[in-house]
């Protein structure tokens, strides 16, 4: 009997030594994930991803690490590897410990954006609906949808995604901004005026891209006064986005400025 009580006390001192390293490990990772994330913010891109490795080869099981790394090689524009490091992270954080998870929703999120830009469409979608359905209210997955069936050409579907956006999203700026630019792909230039005229009543947040989109679809209309007001709005807000100046330079030009036609295009020029 002593025995037995002795070999469970043993058992128990080790599981607490080893809780005990697990938490000391993750105290150490957590750490250097904000030397990871400061590298990425300063744009020192493989000083992140050296640090990174390291830090997986110390922790091996830890999803977060796998994660920062996609998102590194994302910045990056490196789709395959971001996407090898997602599909990763969800392999790990099925196996997680307890001192570790994360919401999958978030990775599903970043690898149907990264399979989005390698034109893998249909798992893209796939990733975008799996984000929705884990976490309906994480707006941007819904809006990550929505411009992947717009690059395809598949407005129906695109219109579909931008009316539950509108419906479980009603206040917010991202959600009316993107219904506007459906209706504007759908060639619905009324009612992209009437959607961008509700974002800038309701909206107190940066408004400049609801100015050029108003800007272009007066254009479209054929209303030049109002689309050169809404257009210098956005350029002179917003005075490092060429694509005002191209639009506004267009502008002018059939306004028979040719001044100002002139000038702008060499912005926009000068820009790109």
């Amino acid at each position: 009997m002593k025995n037995k009580i002795k070999l469970i006390v043993a058992l128990l001192l080790c599981i607490m030594f080893l809780t005990s390293c697990t938490k000391i490990r993750y105290e150490i990772v957590d750490h250097y994930i904000g030397k990871i994330r400061a590298y990425r913010e300063d744009e020192k891109f493989e000083e992140a991803l050296s640090l990174n490795n390291k830090l997986i080869r110390f922790s091996p099981n830890d999803p977060d690490l796998y994660l920062l790394r996609g998102l590194t090689y994302q910045k990056l524009n490196n789709y395959t590897m971001a996407e090898e490091n997602y599909t990763k992270t969800l392999e790990v954080n099925k196996s997680t410990d307890v001192y570790r998870s994360r919401e999958e929703n978030i990775i599903y999120f970043h690898r149907s954006y990264s399979r989005k830009m390698l034109k893998k469409y249909d798992l893209s979608i796939s990733d975008a609906e799996k984000a929705i359905e884990l976490n309906k209210n994480f707006i941007l997955s819904y809006i990550l949808l929505g411009e992947i069936y717009i690059e395809l050409k598949d407005y129906d579907k695109a219109l579909e995604v931008s009316d539950l956006i509108c419906t479980n999203f009603p206040a917010s700026l991202r959600g009316n901004s993107f219904l506007a630019y459906t209706n504007y792909h759908f060639k619905n230039y009324k009612e992209v005026i009437s959607d961008c005229n509700y974002i800038i009543d309701q909206h107190s947040l940066d408004k400049l891209e609801v100015y050029y989109l108003r800007g272009i679809t007066y254009y479209k209309l054929g209303n030049l006064p109002k689309a050169l007001g809404d257009l210098q709005k956005s350029r002179d807000n917003w005075p490092s986005y060429s694509r005002s100046y191209g639009t506004l330079s267009l502008v002018y030009y059939n306004a028979g400025d040719i001044a100002n036609a002139k000038q702008n295009y060499k912005k926009a020029i000068e820009l790109c």
